[in-house]
């Protein structure tokens, strides 16, 4: 019997309905990447994308943040608006991304390059990529100053709040 999961995705607090529906299998939680990364908007600014090449998948995700500027005598004399560009390399059946992957980079920042294992690949299904909400975790979630991305299963909510209340 295969077991129904309705998972709910909230961005900042707010509900997110993906047609694409997020699945398990074994025991992993699987998300749409660009339906997640468009309507949660993290690929809406002008400078972020997501390209696509043969299973290889790169990702800019850009935010902008106010860092404060300061006058002669050091004192904060207003903010400054700055543009933070996080790049990400992901591949199907990899388990990995690179922070920084070749080519997003100048030469001479390279080094900067950084290759962390995951537990699960992404994998693609029905043509549509889909990744490990780990992945969803260190992309977003732990660097991302605006954007923070919440899953619920909310499929027995009922009984998980009595069980709640009873192991209280």
């Amino acid at each position: 019997s295969e077991n129904i999961f309705d998972i709910e995705v909230r961005h900042n607090g707010y509900l997110v309905a993906l047609t694409n529906k997020p699945f398990f299998e074994n025991n992993v939680l699987y998300m749409p990447l660009r339906e997640l990364f468009e309507k949660t908007g993290l690929v809406n600014n002008e400078d972020s994308y997501i390209k696509w090449d043969n299973g290889k998948i790169i990702l800019c995700l850009t935010e902008g943040d106010n860092v404060p500027e300061y006058d002669d005598l050091g004192n904060v004399s207003g903010n400054k608006p700055i543009k933070i560009q996080y790049y990400y390399g992901i591949e199907i059946g990899k388990a990995e991304y690179i922070l920084n992957p070749e080519g997003t980079l100048p030469e001479h920042r390279q080094h900067l390059s950084q290759r962390k294992d995951m537990t699960n690949a992404p994998i693609l299904k029905d043509n549509i990529t889909y990744i490990p909400y780990e992945y969803v975790e260190y992309m977003v979630n732990k660097v991302m100053i605006n954007h923070e991305i919440t899953i619920w299963d909310i499929t027995n909510l009922s009984t998980k709040n009595t069980n709640d209340i009873d192991n209280a």
